[in-house]
């Protein structure tokens, strides 16, 4: 499972997926994918969870940042 939201001026809309393998229940994912998605107004993020985006966030950054300044010194 995974998601995407685009960096829009005014809010968009979020993306979401999941991969289920041929021998598995494509019902069973869709139930849970949703009960995820509800639950995520009454079921704050843990600390462990937000740390963890922060670190994927900044590293995605620094990564970038690096390859423009690469590019910008062509």
């Amino acid at each position: 499972m995974w998601g995407m939201a685009a960096d829009l001026r005014e809010p968009g809309f979020v993306y979401f997926s999941a991969d289920v393998l041929k021998d598995k229940s494509l019902d069973e994912a869709k139930a849970t994918m949703l009960k995820v998605l509800d639950d995520l107004s009454t079921t704050p993020f843990t600390e462990e969870e937000v740390n963890r985006a922060k670190a994927r966030i900044l590293k995605m950054w620094k990564c970038c940042s690096r390859i423009q300044s690469a590019w910008a010194s062509r």
